[in-house]
């Protein structure tokens, strides 16, 4: 019960490689709206970037609180197990809105978009709890906004 404790705080936390896998996937919308003109592929970037920079924020500072008090770690188990799981969401959203950008070419196994979504799907289960795999079906049924 004390390793899973210990194991839940940690796992609750969102990973750092989830929010630089999806701001390069952002980064990389913005070059291919540049390159080729597209209003459309410009919005969806600044939209899902917002909203990435949104939840990057509010999981860092949680996690830092939960390092500093094992009361509040506890406490705030749902909360950053909640934002992770937005983590993983937007990430396979960004990876997915650079497959739709770039179009056919972004499935050849060279394309970074396709290399992104490879591994935007096996952060959803890379260190899966019971707790996260739950909040991410949840989000999966909704349309993905937070707070609903």
């Amino acid at each position: 019960s004390q390793w899973k404790l210990a194991n839940d705080r940690l796992a609750a936390n969102a990973n750092p490689a989830v929010f630089g896998m999806a701001q390069d996937s952002v980064d990389t919308l913005r070059e291919v709206a540049d390159r080729v003109g597209s209003d459309d592929v410009r919005e969806v970037s600044n939209l899902i970037g917002d909203q990435l920079s949104r939840v990057r924020e509010l999981a860092y500072n949680l996690a830092d609180a939960a390092a500093a008090d094992d009361d509040f770690a506890d406490k705030s188990l749902p909360e950053r197990t909640r934002l992770r799981a937005h983590a993983l969401d937007l990430n396979l959203r960004a990876a997915t809105a650079l497959l739709t950008a770039q179009g056919g070419s972004s499935m050849l196994l060279t394309a970074k978009a396709q290399r992104r979504a490879r591994e935007a799907l096996f952060l959803y289960v890379q260190g899966q709890t019971r707790e996260l795999r739950s909040e991410s079906l949840r989000i999966a049924a909704t349309d993905g906004v937070m707070g609903e």
